[in-house]
């Protein structure tokens, strides 16, 4: 094509990309992974608390991406293996459980109101909910009949999927309307977690995967998704010699 090479465009993600990339002198081969140092401990004995309990993962490397699904990572202790939807999930479900106790924040009007239809019975329990779904950042507009207008949401409800998203909150305070707001929060961020995370299959380049890393050593709990399973898998150095024979 006149000389021109042509070139594949990179895969679309809905994470953001560091403008400037990571680097750092390192053993291991390519890229590394930064542990940035921790930022300054307040002097009070809470701050000093919360840091001490935080987890993080040891200082990886990044070597690569398996079935565009996994990243694999070197350390000094081994071979790390991460499930990418997992991480993900972690740190988007921290984002949205931070966000769903301060749903005031930021707010989008949508060009066209999202209508919704029920049933009597369900619009009768929506009626009985409406306070728990506030606290969500969610508030349903009647419009004659069991019909109800959503004029605006949060900016970081998913955009996919809106009315899915809507629906299965309202589903969700209908369900489970006797419990607190903690655990409306809980349970909501993680349905939103899910949803909104990158998949298996998905390509991921280096910067993506370094980034990802990042913001997971970032969160309170980087080694389990909110369902309980694990992020990250761990074959030790002796693990690995002893694979290879190497050692008895």
């Amino acid at each position: 094509l006149n000389g021109r090479r042509s070139r594949t465009e990179p895969p679309t993600w809905n994470y953001p990309i560091p403008r400037e990339p990571v680097t750092s002198p390192s053993r291991w081969s390519p890229t590394p992974l930064v542990n940035e140092a921790p930022e300054p401990i307040a002097s009070t004995v809470e701050s000093e608390t919360i840091e001490t309990k935080r987890e993080r993962l040891p200082q990886l490397d990044v070597i690569g991406q398996l079935h565009a699904s996994y990243i694999v990572c070197g350390a000094e202790d081994g071979m790390y293996v991460i499930d990418q939807h997992a991480a993900q999930e972690r740190i988007k479900y921290e984002l949205f459980y931070e966000q769903l106790g301060n749903p005031d924040k930021e707010y989008q009007l949508l060009l066209l109101p999202l209508t919704l239809e029920f049933t009597q019975e369900e619009a009768l329990a929506i009626e009985e909910v409406t306070p728990l779904l506030k606290e969500a950042g969610l508030e349903l507009e009647p419009f004659g009949g069991n019909t109800f207008l959503v004029r605006e949401i949060p900016t970081w409800y998913p955009q996919h999927d809106l009315e899915g998203t809507v629906r299965d909150l309202i589903e969700m305070a209908i369900r489970d309307r006797s419990i607190d707001i903690a655990k409306y929060r809980e349970d909501a961020s993680i349905l939103m977690a899910c949803k909104r995370s990158i998949k298996a299959n998905h390509p991921l380049n280096h910067e993506m995967m370094r980034q990802l890393l990042h913001d997971l050593n970032q969160t309170t709990s980087p080694y389990t998704c909110p369902h309980g399973r694990p992020i990250l898998v761990k074959w030790s150095t002796y693990e690995l010699e002893k694979l290879f024979k190497r050692v008895m």
